[in-house]
């Protein structure tokens, strides 16, 4: 997504300064893990220090050089242990700042989400940075269609914030759910969200997948109401 991104950008028609950073934990990528070769986690280490373990100095070096700069922060994230997670922004919806900011991506769902000491966007809420993750997709593989889901949404934040002009619009607004109740499958199968617009709640279907058929969903070609197998009411 960044350098898709980074790539179709142009720097004479944008007002302002757009920072991408494709990979940060280049040590994780490197060995196909979500964690450093200490078996520490990156993303629960911000804003970090100058000294201490591998990720403690990683955290630091990010924070201080790029984030502490910026006005915005989208990070940016895929499943881990081989989930796949259907495009969707991961917000703390009582930040009243939060809450402007996600409805900025366009029809992308935005589940509230308190982000856990450590988190990235813990640290750049703190700094007074407006923060939220986006994931998409699954781990160790390209999938298009959740890059083209992601980068729409991006194009189209840009685009809100007056930093380029518009080139697209979506179908419908984004939906941002502040409850704390959520619930997640005990068995696998294909999702089937459903918004009852009258009760404001949703509920998700689940079908056995087909030993014929891959149990591997699809990113959607439209905007979901509901994000992944997760379904918040």
């Amino acid at each position: 997504m960044v350098r898709r991104l980074m790539y179709e950008l142009e720097p004479d028609e944008l007002a302002g300064t757009v920072v991408g950073v494709p990979i940060v934990n280049l040590d994780g990528f490197r060995n196909g893990s979500r964690y450093l070769s200490d078996r520490r986690d990156l993303n629960r280490y911000f804003p970090g220090r100058k000294s201490g373990s591998a990720a403690s100095r990683v955290a630091y070096s990010l924070f201080e050089n790029i984030v502490r700069h910026c006005d915005y922060l989208v990070d940016l994230h895929t499943g881990s242990q081989k989930r796949i997670n259907q495009p969707q922004l991961r917000a703390d919806l009582e930040d009243p700042r939060v809450v402007a900011f996600a409805k900025h991506f366009g029809g992308m769902t935005v589940l509230h989400s308190p982000p856990a000491d450590g988190m990235l966007r813990a640290a750049a809420v703190d700094e007074g940075i407006v923060a939220v993750t986006m994931e998409a997709g699954g781990p160790n593989r390209l999938e298009e269609e959740a890059v083209d889901y992601g980068v729409q949404a991006l194009e189209t934040l840009l685009e809100n914030l007056d930093m380029r002009k518009a080139s697209r619009f979506w179908g419908r607004r984004s939906r941002c759910s502040t409850s704390r109740n959520g619930f997640a499958p005990a068995r696998a199968g294909f999702c089937s969200p459903r918004w009852n617009s009258t009760s404001r709640s949703a509920r998700v279907r689940f079908s056995a997948p087909s030993p014929t058929r891959s149990a591997t969903p699809a990113a959607p070609s439209s905007p979901p109401t509901t994000a992944g197998c997760w379904a918040w009411r």
